[in-house]
């Protein structure tokens, strides 16, 4: 009896002790899975700290590139506009032309002049302002004598460049004048159409040598209205002494001295042409090109017709 309790008891110690063991397995497999969850976590948080990190430094660098880009942008704006001559003055038209242009040796070949106007606002097609898309404001026309050296129709972007219209010099085919939609529609792709081009920075030599050629340098009006038939608001007789003669009204001048458009069907006209004495003429041919007459219009307006032999009609 006394060694079955004692065989019980041995095996119960045993139960215990292996209780124990398992306890203590466990306990130590609870310890070693929660060293590995805050090991594995103090990795994440590393991982999102160095994260955290990479996404501040990349915003900073992203924002220190764009910084360095906004301020090469606005130093390069800033070159591309120190070299610009002063608005209103003839070496900066001169510097425009020279921006448009590279045929110096039309100058001398020519004879060429420059005027400078101002056509903010103003019909493109003159001889049908109703029909007619405008001139946005600041628009210039540098326009020579003689025509054939061609206009220069721009306005300044005030950031070193300028936007350039293809407008001719006349609108005298009839379509122009008797077809409204067709003037509307092709003055308005004159105005979208502009081109850009930069002001270029040109040398001084061939600055001084252009802006001898610039007659004026503050621009004037061309003195044409947005009436109903284009025409200007001008007089053609004496009285209209307050008038000012420019290229564009002088065929304005003399319709409303004729009292009805020029007969482009029968007769060629030349292009107007400016005196040294400020007076505007041009003559008329056949379409046999020979000489039929001629208009002479004095500075305050007055038209003066004369006959193939010079005579006053």
């Amino acid at each position: 009896m006394k060694k079955q309790n004692m065989f019980i008891g041995v095996v119960a110690s045993t139960m215990l002790l292996a209780g124990c063991g398992f306890l203590n397995n466990n306990s130590e497999k609870t310890s070693q899975s929660e060293t590995q969850t805050a090991s594995q976590k103090d990795k994440e948080k590393t991982q999102q700290d160095q994260n955290t990190k990479n996404e501040v430094q990349t915003s900073n660098e992203t924002q220190k590139n764009n910084t360095s880009e906004n301020n090469e942008v606005q130093q390069s704006k800033s070159r591309s506009i120190d070299h610009v001559y002063q608005k209103n003055t003839r070496e900066y038209y001169a510097q425009i032309w020279l921006s448009v242009r590279n045929d110096m040796e039309s100058f001398d070949n020519l004879s060429l002049s420059y005027g400078v106007y101002d056509r903010s606002g103003e019909p493109v097609n003159y001889n049908n302002a109703d029909a007619s898309a405008t001139f946005p404001q600041g628009t210039m026309q540098l326009m020579p004598t003689p025509t054939a050296g061609g206009s220069i129709t721009f306005k300044d972007n005030d950031d070193g460049t300028i936007t350039v219209y293809d407008v001719p010099t006349k609108f005298q085919d009839l379509q122009w004048i008797e077809d409204d939609d067709y003037s509307l529609s092709e003055t308005q792709k004159m105005m979208n159409s502009g081109q850009t081009y930069p002001i270029k920075d040109v040398s001084q030599s061939d600055i001084d040598f252009v802006a001898e050629h610039i007659e004026n340098s503050t621009p004037i009006s061309s003195g044409t209205t947005n009436s109903s038939n284009g025409s200007s608001s001008a007089s053609s007789s004496a009285s209209s002494s307050s008038t000012t003669v420019t290229r564009n009204n002088v065929i304005d001048l003399v319709e409303d001295y004729e009292g009805h458009m020029l007969d482009t069907d029968m007769y060629t006209y030349k292009e107007p042409e400016q005196m040294s004495d400020g007076r505007w003429g041009f003559s008329i041919l056949d379409k046999s090109g020979n000489l039929k007459g001629s208009y002479i219009i004095d500075t305050d307006g007055t038209v003066t017709k004369y006959d193939e032999k010079g005579q006053p009609v």
